[in-house]
């Protein structure tokens, strides 16, 4: 787990490592402010990157984006703000 803010509201992330599967790593960003919510979401994605150490990642959760951009992570589904990389 790690924390990616305390205000205004609390927004954490888990992970679950899976041996030599990978990591599977959830989070709910941030709503308001926008960039409060992008923060959370750079800080997220290069965390689960960190933890994954160049293994197999599922990421994905409640992003509060429609259109996220994660560096280093590929897209593969979503609908309105839920999405997985």
């Amino acid at each position: 787990m790690r924390e990616l803010t305390r205000r205004p509201e609390r927004r954490v992330m888990h992970g679950i490592a899976l041996g030599d599967a990978g990591w599977i790593v959830n989070l709910h960003a941030s709503t308001h402010p926008p960039d409060q919510r992008r923060a959370d979401l750079m800080l997220a994605a290069a965390t689960a990157l960190e933890w994954a150490e160049g293994g197999p990642l599922v990421f994905g959760g409640d992003l509060n984006s429609t259109r996220p951009a994660m560096p280093g992570l590929h897209h593969v589904a979503g609908h309105h703000v839920d999405h997985f990389f």
